[in-house]
């Protein structure tokens, strides 16, 4: 699953023959961009979860649920200690799965959102979303990424960042967190 997928990118087209790779995103206008250039299934929904309202899908219904460069919204849900959506990413996912969350970060900095009409302050938002998995009872493990895998990703975004920005010389870091779950949630 591709939380947040938006229009897609290049990376789609690198999933294995075996992959099914279901888009949510709760812009409807993008998911039909990405069911139109990339033939995905897809799913309009908001992963803005609360204790009252989950995502929806059935508990261990995927393998892996990739995330990448979050919106404001979805940024915070991950970096924000005490968020529900990890219970949730944890409820879904089947026991050894895995989540992968690539996130942009400004170098030594924090990264500023607006989060329901209020401008937050997210510092290092790579660290706070590994802490918060770990703290979630999640295997963790983090990786610095350099241009050429940025450009395999082939989000606009990405292949953006390196053509125009100059890639990680611009001021900003890139990162993939990994999630693995093993076993119960953490209390």
């Amino acid at each position: 699953m591709d939380i947040g997928i938006g229009e897609g990118g290049k990376y789609i087209t690198t999933d294995r023959t075996s992959v099914i790779r279901l888009g949510f995103d709760k812009d409807k206008r993008a998911i039909k961009c990405s069911q139109k250039n990339f033939g995905i299934e897809a799913v309009i929904g908001d992963a803005e979860v609360t204790r009252d309202r989950g995502l929806p899908f059935v508990d261990n219904a995927f393998g892996q649920i990739d995330i990448l460069f979050p919106h404001e919204e979805l940024l915070y849900a991950l970096a924000v200690r005490g968020h529900p959506l990890w219970e949730e990413l944890h409820r879904i996912l089947v026991d050894q799965g895995k989540i992968n969350v690539v996130v942009d970060s400004p170098a030594g900095c924090f990264q500023i959102i607006t989060y329901r009409g209020e401008q937050l302050e997210i510092p290092d938002p790579e660290i706070n979303i590994f802490l918060r998995a770990q703290e979630s009872g999640f295997e963790v493990k983090s990786r610095l990424l350099n241009d050429e895998d940025l450009l395999v990703l082939g989000s606009d975004y990405s292949t953006w960042f390196v053509n125009v920005l100059g890639g990680n010389k611009g001021g900003f870091e890139f990162y993939q967190i990994t999630a693995i779950k093993n076993g119960r949630l953490a209390s």
